[in-house]
């Protein structure tokens, strides 16, 4: 009777969510990148292709694992995030004040204010931080200021489906919110640059073990190992890209959902 109690207790802990044994087989996790340079802001689109920035040299570069995929040379390298990779967005200084541009509509943000960390969805709409007054607030192309309240807000990544999600602090702490739901997380710990899909899976880096790793909304801990993570996004397959460092340089790793 123990030893079959022992064996459904230990078949339970392969599939709770977030537990150590779960997490091994929970996602397949691979190295994308390889190059000695560093991959930075990786996105990814639902046929699994993957786009990150190189900056090599000095310069800033636009890679995507597309045949038709874009390659710009720019200041201010930011991954794009359509589903498709059609349209990249970033930054770039005009007259003294960081401006928004478009592949494909050229300059977006003309007026005289820095517009920052800017993403994309395949629908176009374009989401920014700008400083109103002594804060930084949320604003959408379509939507136009999202966040009113006086506090900071950073890094906004957005879904095909228009949800915002972004980061702003709440007793010293940063978490993460969203445009539809509000606060989501809640941990008394920093919460940061999340990324979110059309499912509203939320990704996001926070203090784990001593290292930044990530963690998703539905299944928890992605990554568990001895190296700090950065900027993870994810499609509509639940798939999750993000930087880690490897030797000198930062390389792009992929998570891909098992199916049980």
């Amino acid at each position: 009777m123990l030893l079959r109690a022992a064996a459904l207790l230990a078949a339970l802990c392969l599939i709770l969510p977030g537990s150590a044994a779960a997490q091994l087989r929970t996602y397949r996790i691979t190295q994308v990148t390889f190059e000695d340079a560093n991959h930075l802001n990786p996105s990814i689109n639902d046929l699994g292709q993957v786009g990150w920035c190189l900056a090599q040299g000095g310069a800033y570069q636009s890679f995507f694992t597309l045949t038709e995929g874009l390659k710009l040379l720019r200041a201010s390298c930011v991954a794009a995030a359509g589903a498709n990779f059609r349209e990249m967005v970033w930054t770039q200084n005009v007259e003294g004040f960081s401006q928004v541009f478009s592949s494909q509509r050229g300059q977006v943000t003309k007026d005289r204010a820095d517009h920052l960390e800017p993403a994309v969805n395949s629908h176009g709409e374009i989401v920014l931080v700008q400083r109103v007054g002594d804060r930084t607030q949320i604003f959408s192309s379509t939507k136009g200021q999202v966040t009113r309240d006086p506090v900071d807000h950073y890094t906004p990544a957005l879904s095909n489906l228009g949800e915002i999600v972004w980061v702003q602090p709440v007793s010293h702490v940063s978490q993460v919110f969203s445009s539809r739901r509000g606060q989501l997380t809640f941990a008394a710990k920093d919460h940061l640059q999340p990324g979110v899909n059309d499912a509203g899976e939320v990704v996001w880096i926070e203090k784990l073990g001593g290292y930044w790793q990530v963690v998703s909304s539905i299944n928890g801990p992605i990554t568990m190992d001895s190296a700090d993570h950065f900027t993870p996004r994810l499609n509509n397959t639940g798939t999750v890209v993000w930087s880690q460092k490897v030797g000198k340089h930062f390389q792009v790793f992929k998570a891909i959902p098992w199916l049980w």
